[in-house]
């Protein structure tokens, strides 16, 4: 298989497009670089303007009273600073904090269940049933032994 020229120029052509990208590459991470034709321009520098700082108000220094070093007087007067009484220890208290716990406890409560009985409903239905008629039956009378008269005799010839 002969190498041709289509195949130079396209492997020539795929060492330009990596150099192409490369070169991107570079430019998108520094736009300063000396490879870049378009340079960004320079910022002009920050200008510092002199402002007056508000300074904060402090409390005034807090004065603490010094304690007595001689004999308490017994009744205090205008003039006359008491010294701070004593005070008790803490004691137990007779109380605890309640705290929530949740307790699950199972409890058999019972239900109402409604029970339903059925009664028998007797209903009164009037039916129709066919008797059937009486029929008409001929019975023959029996024959008596009695002489034929002539008024019952046939009329003859």
């Amino acid at each position: 298989m002969k190498i041709t020229i289509w195949d130079i120029l396209t492997i020539l052509t795929l060492f330009v497009l990596v150099g192409v990208v490369v070169v991107v590459l570079q430019i998108m991470v520094n736009p300063y670089t000396a490879i870049n034709p378009f340079k960004p321009p320079t910022l002009p520098p920050t200008i510092a303007i002199p402002t007056s700082t508000a300074t904060l108000r402090a409390l005034p220094p807090t004065w603490t009273p010094e304690g007595f070093t001689g004999e308490q007087p017994a009744v205090a007067g205008p003039g006359v600073t008491l010294a701070p009484s004593s005070t008790l220890p803490a004691t137990a208290t007779g109380f605890t904090l309640p705290t929530f716990t949740p307790t699950f406890t199972v409890t058999n409560t019972p239900t109402n269940t409604p029970t339903i009985t059925q009664t028998p409903t007797v209903t009164n239905t009037p039916t129709r049933t066919r008797t059937p008629r009486p029929t008409k039956t001929r019975t023959p009378k029996p024959p008596t032994n009695t002489p034929v008269t002539p008024t019952d005799a046939p009329p003859g010839p």
